[in-house]
């Protein structure tokens, strides 16, 4: 007897299936217990077409719009008697909107108070007594003039002596060798500042500089010129200048039209 376990025993065919035996399991192939089903268009399964478009039933209902449709604003009226104009409001006299009358000048009560002026009114300056017996007058027996006290001072001395700077272009100093020393002042000396810068061979230039104050006294020449000058004369240095000699230097430059002595210290 053939192996069970591998081969079909047998096949039953019937009119509605077929019976199959494998392995002892018993396998069954339906052939037409349900009648075949059509498909497709005409086997009676297809949906029935909907109409559509005007007509199928599935369109809109029309909105009527414009004059009529129901939906358009309704009239609003506007301009006089429409309702929306602004009341009137009137204006000037006996509108309700002027100002009170204010009245002014006299009798309106804004007027000032006259103040009074003059004598008696509050306001006028206490009388200040002037001459003999007023406590103002001077002392008849304050001395006054020369030695007083009270007169003014003379005039401020200037210039060469006067213990002010000396502006000057510059100066030769020969001290050392003759006992004098010369203060170029004016604005020439610098125009031919080259050729006195020599200082004749002897003496020292000092540029900007000018001479020593302890002179003796100076002839002072062409002043508040372009050539102002000043020699100046010295109690030391290689030939000093004692009183006498300095008075006779004082007495020969006041002799000069252009020159003016300077006492010194």
């Amino acid at each position: 007897m053939p192996n069970m376990n591998n081969t079909a025993i047998a096949a039953v065919a019937g009119a509605g299936a077929t019976l199959v035996i494998i392995g002892g399991v018993i396998y069954a192939q339906l052939n037409n217990w349900f009648e075949p089903q059509p498909q497709g268009p005409g086997s009676g399964d297809e949906m029935p077409a909907e109409p559509t478009g005007p007509g199928s039933g599935d369109e809109m209902p029309v909105e009527p719009t414009g004059p009529g449709s129901g939906d358009e604003l309704p009239y609003e009226p506007e301009g006089p008697g429409s309702g929306d104009e602004l009341p009137y409001e009137p204006e000037g006299p006996g509108s309700g909107d002027e100002l009170p009358y204010e009245p002014e000048g006299p009798g309106s009560g804004d007027e000032l108070p006259p103040e009074p002026e003059g004598p008696g009114s509050g306001d006028e300056l206490p009388y200040e007594p002037e001459g003999p017996g007023s406590g103002d007058e001077i002392d008849p027996n304050e001395p006054t003039g020369p030695g007083s006290g009270d007169e003014m001072p003379g005039p401020e001395p200037t210039g060469p002596g006067s213990g002010d700077t000396l502006s000057v272009i510059g100066s030769c100093n020969y001290i050392p060798f003759g006992s004098t020393c010369t203060d170029y002042v004016g604005s020439y000396w610098g125009t031919i500042k080259d050729a006195i810068k020599p200082c004749s061979n002897v003496g020292t230039w000092q540029e900007g500089i000018a001479c020593p104050s302890d002179a003796g006294g100076g002839c002072h020449m062409n002043a508040g010129t372009a050539q102002e000058m000043i020699i100046w004369n010295y109690s030391y240095g290689g030939d000093p200048f004692g009183p006498d000699a300095l008075q006779a230097v004082g007495s020969g430059c006041n002799m000069s039209p252009t020159g003016s002595w300077i006492s010194g210290i």
